[in-house]
């Protein structure tokens, strides 16, 4: 008689787990695009550009402030789409997540992959092709912004993938 009761115990227990990581992994998933995001973001600077244009006939310096913020967003957005293109996070510990996440539990797995999806990646694993933009600011923190989304998003990818894993295991093991 002991024995249905441990089952239904275990049960339970299975199904409070995935209850929680299916939870955390909805939480997890991202609710816009980047696309969308850019696009958001040039609708508020068109916005912005247009009040400039109007104001750029009666004084002279907006016109120059105007030009000067539409090179610096050409640059950044140039950072972003070179990251995008060229950075492969190799260095990022997402092979060391995944497996602590699923040799461990994904409990022990949270705490590298909050470390270090919370670190940004360093310069010399950038992968930067055009050694000249190093010197532009706009270019670089561009290029770094978007190295760094794309790094939690491997890091966290790979968590989640262990931590899917681990839980198929363990209602196997269970079962």
């Amino acid at each position: 008689m002991h024995l249905p009761q441990t089952s239904q115990a275990m049960k339970n227990l299975k199904l409070l787990i995935t209850l929680f990581v299916a939870s955390f992994i909805l939480t997890l998933l991202p609710t816009t695009s980047l696309a969308q995001k850019s696009a958001d973001i040039a609708y508020k600077q068109s916005a912005s550009f247009d009040r400039a244009a109007q104001a750029d006939t009666i004084n002279p310096e907006i016109k120059f402030n105007k030009l000067r913020i539409d090179s610096i967003t050409k640059f950044y957005y140039q950072g972003m789409h070179d990251a995008d293109n060229n950075y492969n996070a190799k260095r990022s510990g997402k092979r060391a997540i995944f497996f602590t996440a699923l040799i461990g539990t994904p409990v022990l797995g949270i705490i590298p992959t909050i470390v270090s999806s919370s670190t940004r990646p360093k310069l010399k694993n950038l992968n930067i092709k055009d050694a000249s933009m190093l010197t532009n600011p706009a270019y670089m923190k561009g290029y770094k912004d978007e190295a760094h989304q794309i790094k939690k998003r491997l890091v966290w990818g790979n968590y989640v993938a262990a931590s899917v894993t681990w839980l198929a295991i363990a209602n196997i093991v269970l079962l």
